[in-house]
């Protein structure tokens, strides 16, 4: 099977775990899962739309295990004859943008992150952040009032890709920055992640665009 442009291919059949990833909460809608799955193809690539002859690269390998947005996904169901007759494989197609980070493996386990994609911050979050939060604004896009909080981030993605200059932008926000934000532009996951003593416990962590931040604090900051 062949895929378009940046698109890539996800094995349904070995997107475990699907609805514990995480969910993206969206107020007066609901809650959108997250889920797991592997990337067995990739797309032939799109053209970069500022350049002739040039394609613009994918940043996820065929391959990869990572989490991704299953509301956006196209599901895809084909009869194989090289595996018989009656033997149907589903896919789910979807944008590689839509990849958001990918997990680490071990002994066919995941033990935590291995990097994050495009321009994703990955956070922690103090439990009692939100109770705190005094702070508001409103988010058009959302048509909601949100809480602005903080969070330390722990992992940047590369950053977007920038047509002309052929190359990803970094972000904004480094590892080690405490970053404002609406909360509700937040992304919540539940991640196993091998600890020191070789147990696997799942931690929760916290994912938001680059875009969504809305200041960088200095370290002697705080939000009130």
């Amino acid at each position: 099977m062949r895929i378009p442009e940046n698109n890539v291919l996800i094995d349904e059949n070995k997107s475990v775990d699907r609805l514990s990833a995480g969910v993206f909460v969206i107020p007066d809608v609901g809650t959108i899962p997250m889920a797991f799955g592997r990337v067995i193809k990739l797309g032939e690539g799109m053209n970069n739309p500022e350049l002739e002859n040039d394609k613009i690269p994918f940043f996820v390998n065929e391959g990869d295990f990572v989490i991704y947005n299953p509301g956006v996904a196209v599901p895809i169901e084909v009869t194989s004859k090289t595996l018989g007759a009656n033997s149907k494989k589903k896919y789910l197609k979807l944008s590689a943008g839509e990849c958001m980070l990918v997990l680490e493996e071990e002994d066919g386990k995941t033990v935590g992150i291995k990097r994050m994609l495009e321009n994703y911050l990955l956070l922690k979050m103090e439990s009692t952040t939100e109770k705190k939060a005094s702070n508001k604004i409103y988010c058009p896009e959302y048509n909601a009032d949100s809480s602005i909080v903080t969070g330390k981030v722990i992992m940047v993605g590369p950053g977007r890709y920038n047509f002309k200059l052929r190359k990803q932008v970094p972000c904004n926000a480094q590892v080690g920055d405490t970053v404002a934000f609406a909360s509700v532009k937040k992304i919540e996951l539940s991640i196993p992640v091998k600890q020191a003593d070789g147990k696997i416990v799942k931690e929760k962590f916290y994912m938001i665009p680059d875009t969504a931040v809305e200041a960088i604090l200095e370290d002697d900051e705080t939000l009130n």
